[in-house]
């Protein structure tokens, strides 16, 4: 099996059975907001792909994370790492905007900085594992990776823990 099948293999199994939250509620009132929440609701994280987010939604598909509650921005989360495995070169912005959020201290987080609380040891691993591919295939010669900067501010240490 090739390694980026493996990664998403992993990731799809670390989160295949995380329930929605009871609605997809925005972050803040903005439009954008508002409109991310629209668009998400009813939606499953399996099903949020870069073509549906290219076709369907109409502001910047690389924030729409943002714009969302923290519980509903952590539950399509594995949307978009997936993404980020999948369909890097494709996804324009999306890759370096999700690893800026996931690069962020506990300490001064905003959004996704605390999100290790809420996640599983799977999970956990997961992500790390999504980093480490995405900086492996598509940043080791960029002078500062997002993925390796998310790896260094506390994600890389759930690597060691991988079987």
């Amino acid at each position: 099996m090739h390694k980026q099948q493996i990664v998403v293999a992993e990731l799809e199994a670390a989160f295949r059975r995380v329930e929605p939250p009871p609605s997809i509620e925005p972050n803040g009132r903005s439009y954008e907001a508002v409109r991310a929440a629209n668009f998400f609701s009813g939606r499953h994280w399996q099903d949020v792909t870069l073509d549906l987010l290219q076709s369907d939604y109409p502001g910047d598909v690389s924030a729409c994370l943002e714009f969302l509650a923290p519980e509903a921005g952590l539950y399509f989360l594995p949307a978009y790492l997936r993404i980020c495995v999948v369909a890097y070169r494709a996804s324009d912005m999306l890759p370096y905007t999700l690893e800026r959020q996931l690069s962020e201290k506990a300490s001064t987080a905003t959004h996704f900085g605390r999100l290790t609380n809420f996640l599983a040891i799977d999970q956990r691993r997961a992500v790390a594992n999504v980093l480490a591919f995405v900086h492996g295939q598509y940043e080791q010669d960029f002078e500062e990776s997002g993925a390796a900067i998310a790896l260094q501010n506390g994600w890389g240490r759930f690597l060691d823990q991988a079987a």
